[in-house]
């Protein structure tokens, strides 16, 4: 065997330890706690837009875009994209979490 290939097989048969399971859910929770320090009231208004859409019947993509636009049109909100994508997927992660969404 190559020493390329025992490289490859090595990393190919590693495992995600449960602690950087356990690290990046408390910087997930991290996030959305900064998130509703910074503006409760906007996040909550994030929130109910989430469950409003996922009522719809929509493709999980189309009622993402839904929610995104309403983020930049409605709420005004001047973060990247990528923050926006992560704050809007953290937000899902934790309806689903607590049962609000399917």
């Amino acid at each position: 065997m190559s020493p390329f290939q025992a490289v490859y097989d090595f990393i190919k048969n590693l495992k995600t330890p449960v602690w950087i399971k356990n690290i990046l859910q408390v910087i997930q929770d991290i996030l959305i706690e900064v998130c509703l320090d910074i503006t409760k009231d906007t996040v909550a208004r994030l929130e109910a837009k989430i469950i409003e859409v996922a009522g719809e019947n929509l493709s999980n993509e189309a009622k993402f875009k839904k929610v995104f636009n309403y983020c930049r049109s409605e709420l005004l909100i001047t973060v990247k994209d990528n923050l926006l994508r992560l704050l809007i997927e953290a937000l899902l992660a934790r309806l689903k979490a607590s049962k609000a969404v399917d």
